[in-house]
């Protein structure tokens, strides 16, 4: 199968639900790059595009996935709050404590560790505001819009200002989760690691692969479709009656 020179990473993620596993384990960003054509981001990582096509066409589904494109946006809310954000908050307040208790253990021997833990708080400065924001003022919005009733006025003008906000600070957090993979050698302990040491950094491997869904569905599914409403909304409202 040829790849059109313009097909980017987000249109093949979004074409099957095993493809974000796949482009996960190639290190390839579906998230924040998926503006990127496939054929420079395979490239990048050193991979053709037909193997990860077909690595993706032989990927067994895992039990429980949901086809998230072309459902209810409300739904799509639900599981971003539930699955997401719920997790997130938990899982950052975890992996700070271990992180302090590791730096408390090797951070002589190991002091960029030091940095792992300034990273660790950055992007739980950055997360909770944004996660916020979404919760009291975007996704009420959506939902009011995926209604198909009157749909009150908002504070930010266009649905476009948000989201556009909303995707800047995902690149933000994208870009200290490249970091901490750098800082932590791809989230592998050292040789002198202890168990604990082990269990942080694949915790911060598990972490970074649910952050990375999570934007994803937002990026790529709920914002694009909200926006397409949106934009069908104020047609309508504009025809004259």
């Amino acid at each position: 199968m040829t790849t059109p020179p313009t097909e980017t990473v987000r249109e093949l993620a979004l074409s099957n639900p095993c493809a974000a596993a796949i482009l996960e384990d190639l290190h390839i960003d579906y998230c924040c790059g998926g503006d990127r054509s496939l054929v420079e981001a395979c490239a990048q990582a050193g991979v053709s595009v037909q193997s990860v096509r077909s690595r993706i066409a032989s990927a067994a589904r895992a039990p429980g996935d949901v086809e998230w494109q072309g459902a209810p946006l409300g739904d799509l809310i639900d599981h971003i709050l539930v699955v997401h954000h719920e997790h997130d908050r938990r899982e950052l307040v975890r992996l700070r404590a271990l992180a302090a208790k590791v730096l408390g253990a090797h951070g002589a021997r190991h002091p960029e560790l030091a940095r792992v833990c300034t990273l660790l708080g950055q992007i739980a400065t950055d997360l909770e505001p944004h996660m916020l924001k979404e919760e009291r003022i975007l996704f009420p919005h959506i939902r009011a819009l995926d209604g198909g009733g009157a749909v009150p006025r908002p504070p930010f003008g266009t649905l476009g200002n948000p989201v556009a906000m909303m995707t800047v600070e995902h690149e933000a957090i994208g870009g200290i989760l490249l970091e901490l993979r750098a800082v932590t050698s791809d989230f592998v302990a050292p040789d002198d690691g202890c168990a604990s040491y082990r269990a942080f950094c694949a915790g911060l491997l598990a972490f970074e692969r649910e952050l990375h869904q999570h934007i994803h569905l937002e990026n790529n599914i709920l914002f694009p479709a909200a926006l397409l409403l949106d934009d069908t909304t104020h047609r309508a409202e504009a025809l004259p009656s």
